[in-house]
């Protein structure tokens, strides 16, 4: 209702079932996933519902007032359908289950440090932290494209073979 109420309604109700077509989409492929033991347990496959949700909320933090302008409208429109695109691919979102930490205690400030932010400031670190969410796979593919143990290669001899088989004989 929010972004389509003043423009064209139909559209809206058209956008809203794709998204929660996709959100149905999510959660069986969740359970069968789960079932099937096929992604670990520290992985979801897809942007989690949750975080859809909060996505389109997030735009209703910072634009309070209801879209009025039909340019408005079709660009929240495809913002939606961007949203539910990511919820039903093959993306993987890290979540926070086996974080493995040296100094737990910087964990804990860290987090204190976001909920107070997003307490007192909700209007900017929702967004912030849901944009964050939404793009980390980019992040964690570059980390580990560049952070990856190289295997060497073998060294490689200037000397010449002494294979000493029939045949390979020099005359």
């Amino acid at each position: 209702m929010w972004g389509f109420q003043g423009v064209n309604a139909p559209v809206g109700k058209i956008i809203g079932f794709i998204f929660l077509s996709a959100g149905v989409i999510r959660l069986a492929r969740f359970n069968v996933l789960k079932e099937a033991h096929v992604v670990p347990s520290n992985v979801f496959m897809g942007l989690p519902i949750p975080l859809g949700a909060l996505a389109i909320c997030s735009v209703i933090l910072i634009y309070p007032k209801p879209l009025l302008t039909f340019s408005h409208s079709m660009i929240f429109a495809l913002y939606v359908i961007l949203v539910s695109i990511l919820m039903v691919s093959n993306i993987r979102y890290r979540t926070m289950k086996k974080i493995k930490s040296e100094n737990n205690l910087i964990i804990l400030l860290f987090l204190a440090i976001v909920i107070a932010f997003s307490i007192n400031f909700p209007k900017y670190t929702i967004p912030a932290l849901t944009l964050l969410y939404i793009i980390s796979p980019i992040f964690f593919f570059i980390f580990y494209k560049f952070h990856t143990p190289k295997i060497p290669a073998p060294p490689v001899s200037n000397e010449e073979p002494t294979d000493k088989t029939p045949g390979n004989e020099a005359p």
